[in-house]
Order: structure tokens, then C-alpha cells, then sequence
């Protein structure tokens, strides 16, 4: 059985990366940090098809890199519960923080309430219109079984 070598390059916006099962080479251009995964990292592929930009790929953190994963940046905002500024009514849990090529930021946010027993589909938003309805971040912990939201801080 043969096994695949994971390099231990650095990853950050920008770097240069190459999928060690497929080949394809690529452009950093997002990391995303989620609530229950390892960061996701979205390579613009270099080769281009019939003259088109090839497609986005995502792949996980791991998949590229044996570097320990990096913590999600400041501010801290994982599991922290919020609204948008634009649409308050638009309240939720952030489960997702991604950074982008050029300094672009946004998080997703996934309403707490049920519409008609359903979940209700995510909002993702500028981190500029984000504004937490919490004193001080909640610390998720990825231990076994998933990630456990800490308990924050009272005002």
C-alpha cells in the first residue's frame, strides 16, 4: 500500500500550495476557521481550462499541510452569539470566521430559532456589521466528541 507524504509548509494568505493526492497547484486565498472542523483552505488553482479560471478548490487544512493547525484569528469569534448591525432581527450563533486574499473578513452566522420546525438557512456577513451581544468571546473547546461552547463571562 503506498502512502502519500503531507508537507510541513507554512500556510497563510497567499502562499503557493500543491495537493499532494491530486497535483494541483494553487493561490491561498481563504482560510476559514469552523465551529466543528479543522480550518478549510480555498486554493485558486494556477492551470486555467480552455482559457477560463479553473474553479475554486477547498480542501482541509490537513489534506496540505502536516503544520499544526492555526488558531482562528483576533478577534476570537467561534461560537460567539450576535446579530447584524444592518438586520438585528438577523441574530445567531457564529459558526464559521473566514479570511480572505486583500483583508476581506466575514463570518457565518446560524439563527438559534426554528422557522416551521426547520433550522432556518445561515447568514453570512461582513465582519464590519457583526456585533456581539456577549461582553467577552466564548472559548470552544475541541475535545472528544465535538466542540463544547465554555461558559463566558457575566458583565
Amino acid at each position: 500500500m503506498a502512502t502519500i507524504k503531507i508537507p510541513a509548509q507554512k500556510i497563510e494568505l497567499g502562499s503557493e500550495v500543491k495537493d499532494p493526492i491530486t497535483g494541483i497547484k494553487g493561490i491561498v486565498t481563504c482560510i476559514a476557521w469552523m465551529m466543528r472542523v479543522d480550518p478549510r483552505v480555498a486554493v485558486q488553482p494556477q492551470k486555467s481550462k480552455d482559457g477560463k479560471p479553473a474553479d475554486l478548490k477547498f480542501y482541509d487544512w490537513g489534506r496540505l499541510t502536516s503544520n499544526p493547525v492555526p488558531e482562528e484569528p483576533e478577534p476570537k469569534l467561534i461560537g460567539d452569539i450576535g446579530y447584524d448591525e444592518l438586520i438585528p432581527e438577523l441574530k445567531g450563533v457564529v459558526i464559521s470566521h473566514h479570511l480572505n486574499f486583500k483583508g476581506c473578513a466575514f463570518v457565518e452566522i446560524q439563527p438559534t430559532k426554528l422557522i416551521e420546525g426547520k433550522a432556518p438557512e445561515t447568514h453570512i456577513i461582513d465582519t464590519g456589521r457583526y456585533k456581539s451581544n456577549n461582553p467577552t468571546p466564548a472559548k470552544v473547546d475541541k475535545g472528544p466528541g465535538g466542540p463544547y461552547i465554555k461558559q463566558r463571562a457575566s458583565r
